[in-house]
């Protein structure tokens, strides 16, 4: 569930090309089934590599890093290709 929740955030921060409330990937995880209200919030403290986590409580917001940008791209490219 947690790589499934990056992944998620990789691809809509990609779209987005703007820091967003961690709050909004929550609706979208839930459609997807990996929202894990227990642990969501530590899946992107715990992410270092590829997404900057700023804030603390319920107002915390999520941003790509330079790595992340690459990593988003990577994702999308590799489902587009998954899909032919």
């Amino acid at each position: 569930k947690s790589e499934k929740t990056k992944n998620i955030a990789l691809i809509v921060l990609y779209i987005r090309r703007e820091k967003i409330p961690g709050k909004d990937i929550i609706p979208i995880c839930e459609k997807h089934a990996c929202y894990d209200p227990s642990n969501f919030s530590a899946t992107f403290k715990n992410e270092k590599t590829n997404i900057i986590r700023k804030g603390t409580g319920q107002s915390w917001t999520i941003e790509l890093t330079q790595p992340g940008e690459s990593a988003a791209i990577a994702l999308l490219e590799e489902m587009a290709n998954d899909k032919k």
